[in-house]
């Protein structure tokens, strides 16, 4: 498979480990993922540094690993903590990205704020991964 980053003139490059778009060529296997925090009295950083290590576990499942991934959806809790929630979110994301070794070009990334199912959920995931 080869991954390919699209890039513009006129559209500012990403300030976070994403990208504007990216380009597949030649598929074999479309893959679709979802996680959803798990809320044992945990903040968002712990459920999202769970949900990556369960995507991961997905992954290998699914004969991929995330150098497959080509875009991830992050849902995080509306609140009013949603900055700081953010935050802790991208951080975790930074550091797992460098454990895992995610290098360029990163999956796209779209977040979106929104009501979860029970306050305990913070934080859900769907990844989409290309493997050839």
């Amino acid at each position: 498979m080869i991954k390919q980053a699209i890039h513009a003139k006129s559209v500012p490059e990403p300030t976070k480990l994403y990208s504007r778009g990216i380009v597949v060529s030649n598929p074999k296997n479309l893959i679709f993922l979802s996680a959803r925090g798990n809320p044992k009295g945990k903040g968002i950083r712990e459920q999202t540094l769970g949900i990556y290590k369960d995507i991961t576990e997905l992954l290998k499942e699914a004969g991929a690993s995330w150098v497959n991934v080509v875009r991830v959806l992050f849902i995080l809790k509306d609140s009013d903590n949603r900055e700081r929630d953010y935050e802790e979110f991208d951080k975790a994301r930074i550091d797992f990205y460098s454990e895992v070794d995610v290098k360029p070009p990163y999956p796209v990334s779209t977040g979106i704020l929104a009501r979860l199912p029970g306050e305990e959920f913070l934080i859900e995931l769907e990844v989409t991964a290309v493997i050839e």
